[in-house]
């Protein structure tokens, strides 16, 4: 017993609809881990600028006498 023109077609519009299915979890898959790799690229900027901001010297690193400069 052969395959009929409908079994034929059957076939296709299964194996269509899997490889629709899977064309469209590999464009999603991508899409994520695009935006996973901006989200780590974003975090990384952001752990630099707070580094950045920690190793600046702060008023309390300085022993200074406030006058009130009426002597100048």
């Amino acid at each position: 017993m052969g395959f009929t023109l409908l079994e034929a077609l059957f076939a296709f519009v299964v194996l269509a609809g899997g490889l629709l299915a899977l064309f469209r979890f590999h464009a999603t898959t991508m899409e994520s881990t695009a935006e996973a790799k901006i989200r780590a690229e974003a975090m990384a900027l952001g752990e630099q600028k707070l580094e950045e901001l920690r190793s600046f010297i702060s008023a309390a690193d300085f022993d200074a006498t406030i006058v009130d400069g009426a002597g100048l």
